[in-house]
């Protein structure tokens, strides 16, 4: 059996456009900029893509395929359905911390975020109180 190791996977400044806000402007999609730490138990010594953590899947999710979902009012539900997505993914993924920010209304250059650090075993027990 090879060796694990943990290793860190360290996105930053993705940009998406998401449907989040209050009531009547949670239906425009809106830019925000992810930044992820995610740490997982691949071989210690990688041959091939398919050892690592597969940074151009994760990144096309955040860019293509997130942007369709239902508009939320909370940038904090945002965190979690991506987290969630991270933990389905990869079931290699021990831990992740998922920031998203939101361009302030005044110039654009202020940045509004909201942070999550969640380990596997917080998810599973997550998933678990959901199911009942």
């Amino acid at each position: 059996m090879a060796l694990r190791a943990k290793w860190t996977l360290r996105l930053e400044g993705v940009e998406t456009k998401l449907a989040v806000g209050p009531p009547g402007k949670a239906r425009q999609l809106r830019p925000v900029k992810v930044c992820l730490v995610i740490n997982g138990l691949t071989p210690d010594v990688p041959v091939e893509t398919a050892d690592c953590l597969d940074h151009a899947s994760i990144c096309d999710w955040i860019v293509r395929q997130w942007p369709n979902s239902a508009p939320t009012p909370l940038l904090e539900t945002r965190v979690i359905e991506l987290l969630d997505f991270l933990f389905e993914f990869d079931k290699r993924v021990q831990d992740a911390s998922v920031v998203l920010y939101e361009t302030g209304p005044a110039d654009g250059q202020m940045r509004v975020g909201v942070e999550r650090q969640v380990s596997r075993s917080q998810y599973q027990a997550r998933l678990r109180t959901r199911r009942g």
